[in-house]
């Protein structure tokens, strides 16, 4: 699934929800920190085995979907 996340991305915090311009709702599934900043970003969610793998800007994080 390819779509953009509809407001300034900062990275994840641990338990952050990224909300898609396709009504798509997915939260991070593994705590881990990484800051970067875009703006309304381009990301990826692709599942990879038995887990979903969200990628922005080459970095990605296992999230979960929400809705």
């Amino acid at each position: 699934m390819k779509s953009k996340i509809i407001s300034d991305f900062k990275g994840w915090t641990g338990d952050t929800i990224f909300e898609f311009q396709n009504g798509q709702i997915w939260k991070q599934a593994k705590y881990e920190y990484k800051y970067f900043y875009a703006y309304r970003p381009d990301a990826m969610v692709a599942k990879i085995g038995s887990y979903y793998i969200m990628t922005v800007k080459g970095k990605s994080i296992r999230v979960t979907k929400i809705k």
